[in-house]
């Protein structure tokens, strides 16, 4: 076994061994594992993506099996992220320590997966979107690939060495790619995993014509799929912030289509930009493309808690 692999099967208590096969097998074969969510999902898949042995294929079909078994439900649901507008994103690629941090499900809404445990906090690997590569066409302009990008070892190191489509990257190269996709217009999600340690392990800046996590959100917002009364939730959980329009605001269409959750539109004269709150998660990306900056986030405590890793080692006991 080589030394990365190892370091992954120690990272695991045997309590929890089990989960190493899986994030072994989804890291080393992650952009096969998106093909199969979006095969899922009913939509065309790139036909260029490696296959691999089908075995190998059953297992990943196997996880994610589990995966969607447990989604519908904050109580059971064991992948998900949460929408972090970009300057707390930064925040949790320039932490100058180690940390273990229990955060609350008022922030991170689900009862499994949704601590911050960084070892070696400045260990960053980045990667090919394996959801936009295994879009058949991605519709965005000249959308930034290397967009996936993993935190803290023992998992960014492991991804690093045994998936090709990945490589190691400096903490600044981390910061200066967050800053270049959110200016494109793409939104940051701190993804969390019961597989990887039941904690936050990547950051994604996604796009809503390819990500599959927002794909999913949009499509539940639309048909309010219910289950024995209960509404299934996303797994896709809104930043804290909702965005707010100002009196600038001349009404130039301009962050309608940016918008990757279709939250804003034109009121009936034309004039101004108006928010839908309940579709609005508070990502920024409007914020960024007005070109008058016209729009803010403001706190929303109807819309959870804020992924403010200053505020969480604040009141951290």
């Amino acid at each position: 076994m080589d030394e990365k692999t190892q370091e992954l099967l120690d990272f695991y208590t045997s309590e929890n061994k089990s989960d190493f096969y899986n994030a072994y097998l989804y890291m080393k074969y992650l952009h096969q594992f998106e093909s199969l969510v979006m095969q899922g999902m009913g939509l065309p898949v790139n036909p260029d993506i490696e296959k691999i042995d089908p075995a190998l294929e059953d297992m990943l079909r196997a996880n994610l099996s589990i995966i969607s078994s447990a989604f519908g439900s904050p109580e059971t649901d064991i992948y998900h992220a949460k929408v972090v507008p970009i300057q707390n994103a930064k925040k949790l690629v320039t932490v100058e320590v180690d940390l273990h941090l229990e955060v609350p499900e008022t922030i991170v809404p689900f009862r499994m997966a949704r601590n911050i445990l960084l070892r070696n906090h400045d260990s960053f690997a980045v990667g090919t979107c394996p959801c936009r590569l295994a879009q058949a066409e991605c519709t965005c302009m000249a959308p930034p690939m290397e967009a996936c990008m993993f935190i803290g070892d023992p998992h960014a190191s492991f991804i690093a060495e045994h998936n090709p489509r990945f490589r190691k990257i400096s903490q600044e190269e981390a910061v200066h790619i967050l800053e270049d996709c959110h200016s494109k217009g793409f939104v940051q999600c701190a993804y969390f995993k019961k597989d990887m340690g039941n904690r936050l392990f990547a950051i994604c800046n996604c796009c809503s014509c390819c990500c599959g996590g927002i794909k999913i959100h949009n499509i539940l917002q639309r048909i309010h799929v219910a289950d024995e009364g209960t509404v299934r939730v996303s797994h896709v959980a809104p930043s804290g912030y909702v965005a707010e329009i100002g009196e600038d605001c001349t009404g130039c269409e301009g962050c309608i289509e940016p918008c990757p959750f279709d939250a804003i539109s034109i009121d009936q004269e034309g004039n101004r930009a108006i928010v839908n709150f309940d579709r609005c998660m508070g990502c920024g990306v409007c914020e960024s493309q007005c070109p008058v900056q016209a729009i803010t986030l403001k706190a929303a405590p109807a819309k959870g808690g804020i992924l403010d890793l200053d505020e969480l080692r604040r009141i951290s006991p």
